[in-house]
């Protein structure tokens, strides 16, 4: 199977900040794969919307309900044992927080499972982005 691992920056960017490049960069690369993210997603959408910027002209109900939308589109990691362990070693571009490395150690799991022959990761953050580079991921 194809599948897109969607990492939190690329759904914050197209539903929370109204980037159109994101929003279509997710489309485009959600085409004919199977979409995951993390469990750990959803906490950080939410506790996004409680920052002042995202507050400034924004329904928080309506943005809730765009995150529930998206999220309802993917199938959620849970963040086990297996990713959690990975999230303590070392990862190729130091440093990288533990919310990012979350991120990257479940795109690895989901990567090593056999059903899976071909994951892209979706992204718009930098160090992120590199550290799937690193690793060998497919990145778009």
């Amino acid at each position: 199977m194809k599948a897109l691992y969607v990492e939190s920056s690329a759904l914050g960017r197209a539903f929370l900040h109204g980037d159109h490049e994101a929003h279509a960069a997710l489309h485009s690369a959600a085409r004919g794969r199977a979409a995951f993210t993390s469990e750990l997603t959803r906490a950080e959408l939410l506790r996004a919307l409680h920052r002042p910027r995202a507050r400034e002209g924004r329904d928080r109900s309506e943005a809730e309900a765009k995150i529930a939308r998206a999220l309802r589109q993917m199938d959620l990691v849970p963040v086990g044992g297996e990713i959690l362990r990975r999230v303590g070693e070392s990862f190729p571009r130091e440093y990288l927080g533990t919310l990012d490395a979350i991120h990257l150690a479940t795109a690895l799991h989901l990567s090593a499972q056999d059903v899976i022959t071909d994951l892209v990761v979706l992204t718009r953050d930098a160090r992120v982005r590199e550290n799937a580079m690193a690793l060998r991921l497919k990145v778009a």
